[in-house]
């Protein structure tokens, strides 16, 4: 007489690896938008701080490789902090850390969870592990402290660039050529940017000699 296999009944889509695939998913989102908006206020900075150094006619004085030059240090702060911020969030966001981390914040036994990911796809036995585990886990984010922690670099990256953009608005009207110059670096290069000299209201008659 064989014994009666062992029948699981937690769905697909309640699996531990799809539970968990849910939670990295949403936390890497957030994780984008923090550096999207991260990027945004480095450059809008370093826009705002070239529109001044080059306000009052200081375009013209200085050399004509700078605003070039203030575009390209702005996309290489860019590409630092993006290079970054994806090295940190890789390492927190991998599925082992975000396991260690569910662990940690649902008192669950240090390597329970990550022991349960690994053997899930080992059989019958497996299956049952991993679903004891997921019947274990509390409802809804699996670490909400992670989450909290992954919201508040969204909050604080929405308000520099949301400060930077306004002051990078602000300088377009108090700075208007220094703005100008940061934002049309080539022709400011190429000395277009101011147009031609010409005459207005020139009367149509002029005596000789004058």
């Amino acid at each position: 007489m064989t014994a009666p296999a062992l029948r699981t009944t937690a769905q697909p889509s309640d699996s531990l690896g799809a539970r968990l695939a849910r939670e990295q998913a949403a936390l890497r989102a957030r994780s984008m938008a923090a550096v999207v908006l991260a990027v945004i206020g480095v450059v809008a900075l370093a826009l705002v701080a070239s529109a001044w150094l080059m306000a009052d006619g200081r375009w013209m004085s200085l050399p004509r490789a700078v605003p070039i030059a203030m575009w390209g240090g702005a996309l290489a702060a860019a590409a630092g902090l993006v290079w970054a911020l994806r090295q940190r969030n890789g390492d927190v966001l991998s599925l082992a850390s975000l396991a260690a981390a569910i662990e940690r914040e649902q008192a669950l036994r240090a390597g329970s969870l990550r022991g349960a990911l690994e053997v899930a796809g080992a059989g019958v036995l497996g299956a049952r592990a991993s679903q004891d585990v997921v019947r274990r886990l509390a409802p809804g984010a699996l670490a909400p402290q992670a989450a909290q922690r992954v919201g508040r670099g969204v909050l604080v990256a929405g308000v520099v660039a949301a400060s930077t953009v306004g002051a990078l608005s602000w300088s377009a009207r108090t700075a208007p050529d220094g703005f100008a110059a940061t934002v049309h670096p080539v022709r400011a290069w190429r000395g277009t940017l101011l147009p031609a000299l010409g005459f207005e209201k020139l009367p149509t008659l002029v005596p000789r000699g004058m």
